[in-house]
């Protein structure tokens, strides 16, 4: 015999009338609205490792490629922040960086995320199209 779950929610729903020419709803308008939704869930298989440890970096780029992480083979996530207002910043998988190719992290906040779904292990470079901060996180 199967178990049910059943999953009740409130939702709220809000219109704004607003007239475009044609004059406002009146009683003898209908109006309808039509909408979907959709709710996900993801269970993560109890055998994956769990991220036991994580060191933050802050790093100063210029217009010459950095390493920023050296190849780390129990590397779980690593994350990196482009904390310039003026500058793009781009990432590349291997040792030496180029401007305008690779991952472009942008100006203002652009951020990439090395996880269980994209994992990379290698060695990670850094330029920048000017002076700028770059930060960020490796956990293993």
């Amino acid at each position: 015999m199967g178990a049910v779950l059943k999953l009740v929610t409130i939702q709220e729903l809000a219109a704004r009338i607003v007239d475009a020419g044609y004059g406002l709803l009146n009683n003898t308008d209908n109006l309808v609205i039509f909408g979907s939704a959709q709710e996900e869930a993801t269970a993560l298989p109890s055998d994956e490792p769990e991220i036991s440890y994580a060191d933050d970096f802050s790093w100063e780029l210029g217009t010459d490629s950095r390493l920023i992480l050296p190849a780390n083979p129990n590397r779980l996530q690593a994350t990196f922040v482009n904390h310039s207002e003026t500058e793009n910043v781009y990432l590349s998988y291997g040792g030496i960086a180029r401007s305008g190719r690779g991952i472009a992290l942008l100006k203002g906040g652009g951020t990439y995320e090395i996880n269980k779904f994209n994992p990379y292990r290698g060695a990670i470079a850094a330029i920048s199209t000017g002076a700028s901060t770059l930060v960020g996180m490796e956990a293993v």
